[in-house]
């Protein structure tokens, strides 16, 4: 299926609620809750994390090839960890158009705060991981695989200490590469209108989706 759109807001900057908004238009979506429907996924996302973070001696990796297994059948991405990727997914999606969506940084510390501590609490993290090593134990590794590789830290107090430096630079990095009249900068509330424009698709006759507040 051909990659035709890229959602590359970090996670939780209604993710879900662009997700499920692509899908709305017709647009196959993941998102990192499709990790859960097929715990596959989830070995492919930790060797395309230690591609590019954890690769001191520079290995080449075939990142379109790990693309093309992960999200062949998919249309638009969103959620983390495809956003960390990027530039990677530009690079191998080069006709993609490209959304970005920021929120308010103390509304988004919040929630990113309440996911840090989920994901990183030490029962998730040991106990629980093995208990079930196939199926949660393999969605919470790519879970905590991500937090580690943006923030540095495996633990949640120090991944929040990080967070908002690591936000900053995110969207930063993106606006400094991508061209402002190359992807659409949307605002959350602004409804169908910008999207379906920016998209070529007719507007909905439903409300937005508002999901995972």
């Amino acid at each position: 299926v051909p990659m035709q759109v890229l959602a590359l807001g970090y996670s939780r900057t209604g993710t879900l609620s662009m997700h499920t908004a692509l899908q709305t238009l017709g647009y196959t979506t993941y998102h990192f809750s499709n990790i859960f429907a097929n715990v596959r996924d989830a070995d492919i996302w930790q060797e395309l994390l230690a591609a590019k973070f954890h690769n001191k001696e520079n290995i080449p990796f075939d990142y379109k090839h790990a693309f093309d297994q992960l999200l062949g059948d998919y249309s638009a991405v969103t959620d983390n960890p495809c956003a960390l990727f990027w530039k990677e997914l530009i690079e191998a999606y080069p006709d993609a158009k490209i959304v970005l969506v920021e929120r308010n940084e103390e509304t988004w510390l919040k929630s990113i705060a309440v996911l840090f501590d989920g994901v990183l609490h030490p029962i998730s993290t040991h106990v629980l991981r093995f208990t079930d090593p196939y199926w949660y134990g393999r969605v919470i590794s790519a879970g905590r695989g991500w937090i580690l590789a943006s923030t540095g830290h495996a633990s949640a107090a120090g991944a929040k200490q990080n967070a908002l430096a690591v936000y900053r630079k995110h969207y930063a990095d993106i606006r400094a590469a991508v061209p402002a009249e190359k992807m659409l900068e949307f605002r959350l509330g602004s409804g169908w209108e910008p999207l379906c424009k920016y998209l070529g698709k007719p507007v909905p006759d439903v409300p937005f989706p508002r999901l995972n507040e």
